[in-house]
This record gives C-alpha cells, structure tokens and sequence, in this order.
C-alpha cells in the first residue's frame, strides 16, 4: 500500500516554546510544545521528524527480515509498517 503521508525527509525547526516538523520541501507535518524541561519533547519532534525514514527502512528491510527472523519479530514490523501506512 502507499503511504499517503508528506514524503519526507522531514525536519525539526525549534523557536521558542514551539518545535515545527516540516517536510524539507515545505509543508507543516507536526507542532509540538516543547515545554517540558527534561528535553523530552524536543525529543518527541525528533523521533515524528524521523518515521518517514523509518518508514522507508523498514519496508525495505522487509524481504530480509521474512526470510531470517523469528515470526514474532516479523509480525511486529508487518504491524508498524500497517500502523503507518494504514493509521492503525
């Protein structure tokens, strides 16, 4: 199935109290309040800014990881390629 997300690569622009994900090539993914002192939230707009690579490494990975992996292991990068593409 394709993805029907903005094509990444995306990237984190922090002002503020804010953190914008944007795609490279225009277009706001995600705005997050970056409040928490522990850094966590800047971290959280890191980890959004990098699914779409994620994304495209785990589907590419995925012929690989049938052949030599354990069921579970399969089963859960099958559920997180579904999940992205799919909102489930």
């Amino acid at each position: 199935m394709k993805t029907q997300h903005t094509p990444g690569p995306w990237i984190v622009e922090i002002t503020g109290k804010e953190a914008f994900v944007t795609a490279e090539h225009g277009g706001l993914c995600a705005a997050i309040s970056v409040g928490k002192a522990n850094g966590q939230d800047k971290a959280n707009a890191h980890l959004i800014a990098a699914a779409p690579d994620l994304l495209a490494a785990l589907i590419r990975c995925l012929p690989e990881i049938s052949v030599c992996c354990i069921p579970e292991m399969l089963a859960q990068a099958r559920a997180a390629i579904a999940k992205a593409e799919q909102g489930e």
